[in-house]
């Protein structure tokens, strides 16, 4: 009996040993599991991912022509010829009004024959002065007698050029009698009647160009890409077509014109101007509505181009490069890529080094180096829908 005890005794110690031993085991891997998990960097995945699509934006806009001008004479009268027609289209060079030019030519007529007996009195005095030039040489003339024809001579030449200089002003004047079509156009307005005064710079006729016409748009900042794709005449990838509302389905192309860079307070947005040409068989006219439309354009091999965040590329000895997370070891793998232009927002197209699926660290590649083991910070990325 007290044999039987004394084996039960040491058993119990013996698996009392056993699960302390065990216990002791099992928290010292926690800890050293622990430890080594807590060494690892966390870094954060994006999954590289192909551009399928990209968003069409519309912003309405207000027609205006590209050329428009308020026409008006520079000399003031009764106007006598007015052969003109609202929405008339009329040539570079056309006549498009007259005012009465009697008083302005019997100006001219007057002035012209000033001058001619100004010049017969300019040779006379010209004449006079040389003779008397010669004579002071040889004492035969007074200093006096010198003198007046010298200052004579000077008083005709000033009064030649005073003449002179009126009579173009008055041809000038002539001339400003005929208004006439600085550029081919459409009449827009029409601000005076035949026979009523026509006032001396003040507009009477609006004439349009509308062969070609700008649409001004204001852009949120939002919307605005990154500078980097603005050329100054468009953004890279990225046509605009423009539609006019109850004008049917009539497209045309626009291109950017000019970006305003400075915000409208009231609404924070960017004015951006665009212009298109109107082809013929198609009316377009002064402050209609028109919607711009933002397209993407790919090329025919585009569709389907890989791209990833700015922040995900850093340069290793002057090469673009991105870290590869490696599932079946969680650890990094350096790659060097080539880079395309922009994409939409924060994002940059890939050319080569990575496909679609691969895993990379979203920021702060020039922390990392290769086969560094790491801890994710974001592990739902992997079972995202793609």
């Amino acid at each position: 009996m007290s044999r039987t005890r004394n084996i039960i005794v040491v058993g119990a110690i013996l698996i009392a040993g056993i699960v302390t031993a065990g216990w002791l085991y099992l928290g010292q891997k926690k800890r050293v599991d622990n430890s080594a998990d807590s060494s690892r960097r966390v870094v954060k995945l994006v999954r590289v991912t192909a551009e399928e699509k990209r968003k069409r934006i519309t912003y309405p806009g207000r027609v205006r022509p590209v050329k428009h001008a308020e026409l008006f004479f520079r000399v003031s009268g009764p106007v006598i010829e007015r052969n003109l027609k609202y929405g008339q289209t009329v040539e570079a060079g056309t006549v498009l009004m007259r005012i009465d030019p009697r008083d302005y030519q019997r100006e001219v007529d007057r002035l012209t024959q000033e001058l001619e007996v100004q010049k017969v009195q300019n040779s006379l005095a010209n004449i006079e002065y040389n003779r008397n030039r010669k004579l002071i040489e040889s004492k035969a003339v007074s200093q006096a007698v010198y003198d007046a024809a010298a200052t004579k001579k000077q008083a005709s030449d000033a009064q030649l050029k005073m003449l002179e200089v009126a009579l173009r002003i008055a041809k000038d004047k002539l001339s400003d009698t005929v208004l006439i079509a600085p550029f081919h156009g459409t009449v827009s307005d029409l601000k005076i009647e035949q026979y009523e005064i026509a006032a001396a710079n003040v507009p009477v006729v609006t004439l349009d160009d509308l062969r070609e016409v700008e649409i001004r748009i204001s852009v949120p900042a939002g919307n605005l890409p990154n500078s980097s794709i603005y050329d100054g005449k468009r953004y890279l990838g990225m046509k605009f077509d423009v539609t006019f509302p109850g004008r049917g389905d009539k497209v045309l192309q626009a291109a950017i014109y000019e970006f305003k860079p400075v915000a409208f307070e009231e609404s924070e947005t960017y004015e951006v101007t665009l212009r298109t040409k109107v082809p013929d068989d198609f009316l377009v006219l002064p402050g209609m509505s028109a919607e711009v439309h933002g397209v993407p354009q790919f090329s025919k091999d585009s569709k389907g181009r890989l791209k990833l965040p700015f922040s995900a590329v850093f340069k290793r000895d002057g090469k673009a490069s991105v870290w590869i997370y490696r599932q079946e070891n969680k650890n990094l793998e350096m790659r060097q890529i080539r880079l395309g232009e922009p994409a939409d927002g924060d994002m940059i197209f890939i050319e080569d080094g990575v496909k679609p699926g691969d895993y990379v660290v979203a920021a702060g590649g020039d922390w990392l180096t290769d086969g560094t083991s790491v801890r994710i910070l974001n592990p739902e990325v992997f079972h995202e829908n793609h």
